[in-house]
C-alpha cells in the first residue's frame, strides 16, 4: 500500500482503490504547497497498475489535476493504455522563485 502521507502531510494519497467500484474519482494526491519542505524541488506523479494487470486493462481512466477541491477541476487527460504496468504521467518542480510548474510526460 501506498505512504498516505509524507513531509509532514504536504503530501498526501487517498489509498490505493483496487475493486473498480468506487463512484467518482478513485484515487486522490494533495499537494499542501506550503507544507513542503523548502527542499523539495521535484514531485513525481506515477501510475502503477496494482498486481498482475496493465495500463492497457484500465477502462475508462482519466487523470485530473484539481486546484484547492473536487469541485475545481483545472486539467484532465486519458490514461494510455500501454502494455506498461507503470507509466510516469508528470512532474511538478519548484523555481527558483518558489513557483511550482506542472510538466506532463508523454514519452
Amino acid at each position: 500500500n501506498n505512504m498516505k502521507a509524507s513531509f509532514g502531510a504536504g503530501l498526501t494519497h487517498s489509498g490505493d482503490e483496487v475493486s473498480g467500484e468506487r463512484q467518482g474519482l478513485d484515487e486522490a494526491i494533495w499537494v499542501g504547497f506550503k507544507k513542503l519542505p523548502e527542499d523539495v524541488k521535484v514531485i513525481v506523479f506515477v501510475v502503477a497498475c496494482y498486481t498482475g494487470g496493465h495500463l492497457k486493462d484500465v477502462h475508462n481512466g482519466k487523470l485530473h489535476m484539481l486546484e484547492d477541491s473536487f469541485d475545481n477541476d483545472i486539467m484532465q487527460w486519458e490514461l494510455e493504455r500501454s502494455d506498461e504496468e507503470v507509466d510516469v504521467m508528470g512532474l511538478l518542480y519548484r523555481d527558483d522563485e518558489c513557483t511550482w510548474w506542472w510538466r506532463q510526460i508523454e514519452e
